[in-house]
């Protein structure tokens, strides 16, 4: 081997060491998220609005603002920016019903409303999800994006992470699949019946 080929192959493995550095290795920290979730989130995803209001709003307008002031999300590794931006639209959902709260249901305009600031950048739920997340190529964010009506997927009662991603959005899918009030199949009508989730 010459020295020219030699050094063209070092040079492209440096590249790709570069290039499989590219994001920052930082790990954001979830877990006042994820105590607020275990506080007020029951087993069946079923949020308990009222304590929270009356006690804990504070603790989640201190996590939003930790999201608003964190600096360039789109640099972090695929798992971990995927669970910032996952806990990020969930977050976002859950206020936006305390500012409501008591209230039947909030599909107003509050999807398209950019009155939310993530990593410094203004934004709505629509957004996040459609361009944001959506461009990662994850489909099961589908089954972990809660939009607090019934016809969604379960809310977690802790934080996505980043190191927990993958095993996390399968649980989310596996509950979907598991519960009669999500997906039906009636094998002697030959029917399936499945909510709104699974379009």
């Amino acid at each position: 081997m010459n020295r020219t080929c030699a050094a063209a192959i070092v040079a492209c493995a440096a590249l790709t060491v570069t290039l499989a550095r590219a994001d920052d290795g930082r790990k954001i920290d979830h877990s006042d998220y994820d105590a607020l979730l275990k506080k007020y989130v029951d087993d069946k995803g079923l949020v308990d609005y009222k304590t929270w209001k009356a006690k804990d709003v504070a603790g989640l307008d201190a996590y939003l603002k930790k999201l608003a002031d964190t600096k360039d999300e789109d640099k972090l590794s695929k798992n971990e920016r995927l669970a910032f931006l996952i806990n990020a639209y969930n977050a976002i959902t859950i206020k936006s019903v305390l500012d409501r709260y008591p209230t039947d249901t909030i599909k107003d305009k509050i999807w398209k409303n950019q009155d939310w600031t993530v990593s410094g950048k203004k934004v709505s739920l629509d957004a996040i999800e459609h361009e944001m997340l959506r461009k990662m190529g994850e489909p099961r964010i589908h089954f972990a994006i809660v939009c607090a009506s019934k016809g969604c997927p379960f809310l977690r009662a802790s934080a996505f992470t980043g190191d927990k991603i993958d095993e996390q959005l399968e649980e989310q899918v596996v509950k979907a699949f598991q519960n009669p009030e999500k997906l039906k199949v009636d094998r002697a009508k030959k029917k399936v019946y499945a909510t709104k989730l699974f379009d």
